[in-house]
């Protein structure tokens, strides 16, 4: 059995009820069942949020800031800690912190490959 999620189900339902020939129909079906919820989890960066944002004491980041979300963020302190932690862009813990990449969903509904 596949670990892409579509081609498990394709295979599953080729099994049963399908013939085999038509796999390429069930696995477009599979992928076409999963579109609304990989439309709204899917992985996104979280920058640092950068305390000089409005100051010229920092110069790393030569005002190259982003607003995301609201927040002044800097990519440039991102990158020197390590670069940004993936998230998914749908998931909240309670306190509303984002869940990191790859949330409950997202493994329910991408190959492993696509989770990279």
């Amino acid at each position: 059995m596949s670990s892409d999620p579509a081609e498990a189900a394709a295979e599953k339902v080729c099994e049963r009820f399908v013939d085999p020939r038509d796999r390429i129909v069930a696995l477009a079906a599979a992928r076409e069942a999963l579109k609304p919820l990989r439309e709204i989890h899917y992985k996104i960066p979280l920058y640092l949020n950068c305390d000089y944002a409005n100051s010229r004491e920092h110069d790393v980041c030569d005002g190259g800031f982003e607003s995301v979300d609201g927040e002044w963020c800097c990519p440039a302190c991102t990158e020197s800690d390590g670069g940004p932690v993936y998230v998914c862009a749908e998931c909240r813990e309670d306190d509303g912190d984002n869940i990191d990449w790859a949330c409950a969903t997202a493994l329910l509904i991408y190959s492993p490959e696509e989770l990279r």
